[in-house]
């Protein structure tokens, strides 16, 4: 996305209150009832708002996203009017050259969108699959935390999945040969000439192989990596027996080819709020979502490579007052703190009020 587009539509949403936009929406959505960092609906109980994050979750209908989100859903809107109509009433001019129909817009949401969808297709997944569920279970997650974090399975059958997901892009008429959907959903076919039609530097193995994997090839956990109410990254951990390849080695996590879907994205859990005086950094989701069963602002760095976020992790020291870092006891976790050099590069980053925590666990 063109930075100074996305620099402009985070400008309109800091100048925007959710909350007013839903309560303009019509009288039915009025809000009350105020705990904490958020508010609920007066005539809709489940239509919740995060004040902080500035995003809303509505259980009952299965709605979760920011204020374009809101306006989409009630409106049938797209970005663009949402944009423009949000901007107007912020009193904010729109430069010309954002003014056009669809290309901007369309490139700023259309991967948020469409792992939005593939998020909602895993969730169901995972509901109906009982060793799934069982393997969260193990972890100590409760229904309610699998729900309030997202989290999805790929299925056990990835001819299935891919129908499914192929069934809701086509619903919302997305192109299925986009790197976007790709990325989900895998490719099959001439990958070299998809890669030159999509100006994607495909990887030479792909080309061998003549197809593009996609999240349904293993049987997957999904963490979808929320921000303000939208996904903006997915994810995954091999679980059910795919953990194990077939020599033996053990392989769990997975992360999104960095040609189709951009550099790995950190993982905030579900309870996450820029505003906590606490924040926890560890290195795996699944901490991350255990840490939230607990209450507790967590950050997963989705491995132990910190120096990849470093410009996030400076913003994390100056929003929250007490930051923990608690990586894994392994090498990888020793390494990632105390450095190449026992010079503790992390801490510096942090700064001094930063206190490391030692603790076991099975990482994401």
């Amino acid at each position: 996305m063109d930075a100074d587009f996305q620099a402009f539509v985070e400008r309109v949403k800091e100048a925007t209150s959710l909350e007013d936009v839903i309560e303009q929406t019509a009288s039915e959505f009025k809000l009350r009832r105020r705990h904490g960092n958020s508010i609920r609906g007066e005539h809709h109980d489940s239509l919740v708002v995060r004040l902080d994050e500035q995003y809303f979750v509505w259980n009952s209908k299965g709605e979760k996203g920011d204020v374009f989100s809101w306006l989409e859903y009630r409106h049938r809107w797209d970005f663009m009017t949402s944009l423009r109509w949000l901007a107007e009433r912020a009193k904010i001019e729109m430069p010309k050259r954002f003014s056009g129909e669809g290309e901007a817009g369309h490139a700023a949401r259309m991967r948020e969108d469409v792992f939005g969808i593939a998020q909602r297709v895993f969730a169901e997944l995972l509901k109906l699959d009982e060793g799934a569920m069982n393997y969260c279970q193990g972890r100590g997650w409760t229904v309610r935390t699998v729900e309030d974090a997202g989290l999805g399975f790929t299925g056990r059958d990835p001819a299935a999945a891919v129908k499914g997901l192929r069934a809701e892009f086509s619903m919302y008429e997305y192109d299925l040969d986009a790197p976007e959907v790709v990325c989900v959903m895998g490719f099959r076919g001439d990958v070299k000439g998809w890669g030159k039609a999509h100006e994607v530097q495909v990887q030479d193995n792909w080309i061998e192989w003549g197809w593009i994997p996609g999240m349904t090839a293993k049987k997957r956990l999904v963490y979808p990596h929320w921000i303000g109410g939208r996904v903006r990254y997915l994810s995954a951990r091999q679980i059910l027996g795919d953990d194990v390849t077939a020599e033996g080695r053990e392989w769990k996590s997975y992360n999104l080819p960095v040609a189709l879907a951009g550099r790995r994205q950190v993982f905030f859990n579900h309870v996450y709020g820029r505003r906590d005086d606490e924040l926890m950094i560890v290195e795996g989701q699944a901490d991350a979502v255990s840490l939230g069963q607990w209450g507790m602002s967590a950050v997963a760095l989705a491995g132990a490579a910190w120096e990849d976020h470093e410009e996030l992790i400076g913003q994390l020291r100056q929003r929250h007052k007490r930051i923990y870092v608690g990586l894994d006891a392994d090498a990888a976790g020793e390494a990632g703190l105390r450095g190449k050099h026992e010079d503790w590069p992390l801490a510096k980053v942090l700064g001094p009020m930063a206190r490391v925590v030692r603790w076991g666990g099975r990482g994401a």
